[in-house]
């Protein structure tokens, strides 16, 4: 995934030649076997089933057991009792790019998972609420930063299946760094940070598959860029209809 200049690596990154370099630093993709992907979809299916609404019907309250419904290809919880079956999708979530003054809005988080880490506003689209609005919402929780629909601009689709997860990104471009201040205990610190900041700060681990640099440039020069993640790769369109490769999984 893309480096991030003077930020530690961590151990499951490794760098490779596959592809040209999205800036003058070469990309590096993350290493993971065949069987710690499994076992991670098997975690993530074992926590689906040990939900409440997993464990029991919703409809009649019997318990629920996995299994394949005829016609069908993976595993539903389906009742017990009843036979009606649970379809659940990824949950939804939202991350917001904002930057005013070649400076880039961050918040450091105050829970798991990466606590103490710095990150971007963003977290889960409620029933009923849009992408949008979900953004919004959590900058202002996060940050205080008050945001309209208009300032946000499509930035990406990010697709995480091991986490039975799928991330909508938005871009902003203020004029100016209006006041933020942070909100206990979803975030300890909120601040608006240049691009050479950065390198002095603790990073959330998804920061590894973005090129920051990338990002301050699109950020900073009103450059219309888009992200695409799949379990396999993320790449991203810039400069009308170039696209260039993040990272790669080996």
């Amino acid at each position: 995934m893309a480096v991030l200049r003077d930020v530690e690596q961590p151990d499951d990154f490794v760098f490779v030649e596959k592809w040209a370099p999205v800036t003058s630093r070469r990309p590096c993709v993350r290493r993971r076997t065949v069987a710690e992907q499994a076992q991670e979809e098997e975690r993530v299916r074992q926590r689906s089933h040990d939900s409440e609404l997993d464990r029991f019907c919703g409809r009649c309250g019997a318990p629920t057991e996995l299994a394949i419904p005829p016609h069908d290809h993976i595993e539903r919880a389906v009742c017990s009792r009843c036979g009606f079956i649970r379809y659940q999708g990824p949950r939804l979530l939202v991350l917001a790019v904002i930057f005013a003054e070649n400076r880039m809005l961050m918040m450091r988080r105050g829970r798991a998972p990466y606590a103490g880490s710095w990150a971007l506003p963003g977290g889960y689209v409620e029933s009923g609420e849009t992408p949008e609005a979900a953004t919004i919402r959590e900058v202002r929780e996060e940050t205080a930063l008050v945001l309209s629909p208009e300032h946000l601009i499509p930035f990406g689709t990010l697709s995480v299946p091991a986490m039975n997860q799928v991330h909508c990104l938005f871009i902003a471009r203020l004029e100016r760094c209006s006041p933020i201040s942070p909100h206990p205990p979803e975030s300890l610190e909120a601040r608006w940070c240049l691009r050479s900041e950065l390198k002095e700060q603790s990073l959330w681990q998804p920061a590894y598959e973005f090129d920051m640099d990338l990002i301050y440039s699109c950020g900073t020069s009103g450059r219309f860029d888009f992200y695409q993640r799949t379990a396999d790769w993320m790449r991203v369109i810039t400069d009308g209809t170039t696209i260039r490769q993040v990272w790669l999984r080996k």
